[in-house]
């Protein structure tokens, strides 16, 4: 199990995102794209932060029959977002996430796989 390897650190948070990266879990990309959006728009950025759905889906589940090597399984779920704090922020109001995303769009645009900067 994931928590067993993280046993040195002390937050959970950190934990989380130290394993996944050993294990090759990238995690989304929040800053505007060349278009100055952030993660595609309020509504996607609203399901993200909600319930940790990954638009992406940049990490599946193995099938067992099709296997990737950005493949996962269990207890990985590949529909949701494994490194975003999304259970952490999913109580946020409607308002605070409004003003979280219009801070993302002040942010300049950091390129990673599949987001593109002018």
């Amino acid at each position: 199990m994931w928590f067993v390897a993280c046993l040195p650190y002390r937050s959970a948070l950190v934990c989380r995102v130290a394993c996944a990266s050993r294990k090759g879990i990238i995690s989304r990309n929040l800053t505007p794209d060349e278009t100055g959006i952030p993660v595609g728009g309020f509504a996607e950025f609203f399901n993200s932060m909600r319930i940790g759905i990954d638009p992406d889906h940049l990490h599946p589940n193995c099938n067992g029959t099709t296997i990737t090597t950005n493949c996962f399984n269990p207890p990985f779920n590949g529909d949701l977002l494994q490194v975003m704090v999304w259970p952490e922020l999913q109580d946020l109001t409607d308002r605070d996430l409004l003003a979280i995303y219009e801070y993302l769009k002040a942010v300049p645009c950091i390129a990673s796989a599949g987001h593109v900067c002018s």
